[in-house]
């Protein structure tokens, strides 16, 4: 069980969709309070969004298990299996294939062994299993340490991420985001990533199936 949140750096406020959102395993609802350390798990037919500070977030998937931690240089979110969607350049995302740093608008969908990373908008610095760095409409695909990349169309990334409609269907659309969390004050700015593309790994198309 983490410690108390007054001894933890504040992270994010939960608004859930669905029957099935809990935080450190128990059941959780809309306006909770995630702090560094924490565990955010969804359910079956379940999606939980993370609002971050200002107008970033971070959204689960149903059947996704991140734990957030808080470090110098960015907000480090560890899949353990699932998919999630992130809006954020302060954003780290470690799968035990990938440690990847987050710039604006990115997929990831992770099984153990295998994780897919699609850029939709920004940009993505890769720097595990190796350096590369991810523009605009490139996916990354990691299976046991080893990376293939493509590159699609516009359409067909952000395809990747047409997951979130599905629980909002019934209210029309996306909800629009706060501009700031209803929560105590997040840690300061955190440096962003050095500029730069560094190709590495040669195209190569290949078919994904994120389930």
């Amino acid at each position: 069980m983490p410690p108390p949140p007054a001894s933890r750096a504040y992270v994010g406020t939960l608004e859930v969709y669905g029957p099935s959102a809990f935080l450190n395993g128990s059941p959780v609802a809309s306006g909770a309070n995630a702090y560094s350390g924490d565990n955010v798990s969804t359910g079956p037919g379940t999606s939980v969004i993370v609002h971050l500070s200002g107008s970033d977030f971070i959204q689960l998937n149903e059947n996704t298990d991140p734990t957030f931690l808080e470090e110098a240089s960015c907000l480090l979110t560890k899949i353990f299996s699932g998919e999630v969607f992130v809006h954020s350049h302060n954003t780290c995302v470690e799968t035990d294939q990938v440690l990847a740093a987050m710039g604006s608008d990115v997929n990831v969908a992770h099984r153990p062994g295998r994780t897919v990373l699609t850029v939709i908008e920004g940009r993505v610095v890769i720097r595990k299993p190796q350096y590369l760095v991810l523009a605009p409409s490139q996916q990354y695909l990691v299976v046991r340490g080893v990376g293939q990349l493509t590159t699609l169309t516009p359409m067909d990334a952000a395809a990747t991420a047409a997951w979130r409609q599905r629980y909002f269907r019934f209210r029309g659309a996306v909800p629009s985001l706060p501009s700031s969390p209803s929560s105590p004050p997040p840690p300061s700015p955190r440096p962003q990533a050095a500029q730069g593309v560094i190709p590495v790994v040669p195209p190569q198309a290949f078919a994904w199936s994120p389930r």
